[in-house]
């Protein structure tokens, strides 16, 4: 699968932007997630009026939500690398009537003049461009003095899944940690931030529990990460369907269980 390949790295590329549109639909659309993401963007301090910048936007879920926040006075602008991305982010937001624009933009140099916005978010992007402190200097510069620089993170290779084979566990998440960029891009997230010049940076921890196998299999894509394990001749395949079954057992049971944890940096940015 192209995700498990590395493809958010240049989506464009792939030439199978469908599946990444559905990859980020399963999670964005997830309401425990825009729970967990709305609560973050209030303690950031966003809200009525101000003008929000979201660094990789793929296909607009945070970005809907950033303007329900600012509300009609407000506008929120959403950059993606990938036109793919940004061609269904306007498609589904048209006719929403939310104050959201859209453009191509590479987050390694925003279009954008020094301080136009009064906050700055992205999650889960850092993990996938080549240089995450530049991207993290580059929306520092875009917030004006005062402003917020919101980044959330997860560490892959702190992921959890609760099985009765803990070797066959690790392994899984040993797997994805070799197609991810920036696999342990969550601890570096506040050192880059105060690298990059903020004033302060408040750390604030998410754990993302999910008790749905399926749903964990659509974030995790741990079908796929079985398979190359399989393939490769790292795991057995007979010890592979024996681990799933066990997953399958205790979703039936109501005890499946996985984690992912994530550190999101709250960056304030200096005045002059």
């Amino acid at each position: 699968m192209s995700i498990l390949k590395g493809g958010f790295q240049d989506v464009d590329r792939t030439g199978v932007a469908d599946e990444f549109a559905a990859y980020l639909a399963h999670i964005g659309g997830d309401e425990r997630v825009r729970t967990l993401n709305r609560r973050r963007a209030e303690e950031a301090g966003i809200g009525q009026g101000q003008r929000i910048l979201d660094v990789g936007c793929g296909v607009g879920f945070d970005a809907s939500l950033l303007a329900e926040l600012v509300g009609p006075e407000g506008r929120v602008v959403g950059i993606d690398a990938s036109a793919s991305m940004v061609d269904r982010a306007v498609a589904r937001l048209a006719g929403s009537g939310l104050p959201v624009e859209f453009r191509k933009a590479d987050a390694q140099a925003l279009p954008f003049d020094d301080g136009s916005f009064d906050a700055a978010w992205t999650e889960r992007v850092l993990v996938h461009v080549e240089d995450p402190a530049q991207v993290v200097r580059e929306m520092l510069r875009v917030t004006r003095p005062g402003g917020t620089v919101v980044i959330a993170e997860a560490d892959y290779h702190a992921y959890v899944i609760d099985s009765q084979d803990v070797t066959v566990a690790q392994l899984v998440v040993a797997r994805n940690v070799r197609e991810i960029r920036h696999a342990d891009i969550g601890r570096r997230v506040r050192g880059l931030c105060l690298e990059g010049g903020a004033a302060k940076v408040r750390m604030r921890p998410e754990i993302r529990l999910l008790y749905d196998l399926a749903f964990a299999d659509k974030v995790f894509l741990l079908q796929d990460l079985l398979a190359s394990l399989v393939t490769e001749g790292a795991l057995a395949a007979e010890r592979a369907a024996t681990w799933w079954a066990g997953l399958e057992e205790r979703q039936r049971a109501g005890r499946f269980l996985a984690g992912m944890p994530f550190f999101v940096a709250i960056a304030h940015v200096g005045g002059p």
